[in-house]
């Protein structure tokens, strides 16, 4: 599930879809960051390829690290991140004072990470995908963020918007 990262004077900003984000760069004199060749959502994938207006209001950076400091340091107005790590970094991590996640989720598809020196075959992502759907429609996945939820994120779970994933 990829969220924003703000400053806390940022969390207000008032952001449904995309074209909000515009609104709010081209109001506030600045750029949204953005990690390249990740895929965040079909709309913003499309749209930072064809639509001049919506490339102008991002800036693109080839990892993570810059935009935390360009956020900090007003450069940029936010940048998307999987919330799932970051958000216990951000509740518990001096370097990260002043950051928070803001409330607009701009995909709720599910990300799985995984390392293979020899690749995934096709018929084991076929079994990573029903297990998960099972742990959903059985209600394991969602008892496991009721239990651990607070105890990880804090007050600011990225599931608090009602993200099912």
């Amino acid at each position: 599930m990829y969220t924003m990262i703000v400053k806390n004077k940022n969390r207000s900003f008032r952001i449904e879809n995309l074209d909000d984000m515009v609104s709010i760069c081209n109001r506030e004199n600045r750029a949204f960051g953005y990690q390249q060749d990740l895929f965040y959502s079909t709309e913003f994938n499309f749209r930072i390829k064809t639509d001049p207006k919506f490339i102008n209001c991002f800036e693109a950076i080839s990892n993570t690290v810059p935009n935390f400091d360009k956020t900090k340091n007003d450069r940029i107005l936010g940048f998307f991140e999987l919330a799932f790590p970051l958000t216990y970094t951000i509740n518990n991590d001096s370097d990260y004072m002043g950051l928070a996640l803001h409330k607009y989720i701009l995909s709720k598809s599910s990300s799985f990470f995984g390392v293979s020196k020899k690749g995934v075959d096709i018929k084991d992502v076929v079994k990573l995908y029903a297990a998960y759907e099972k742990l959903i429609s059985n209600g394991t996945l969602q008892r496991i963020r009721n239990e651990w939820g607070d105890k990880v994120f804090g007050e600011h779970s990225p599931w608090d918007n009602g993200g099912e994933h």
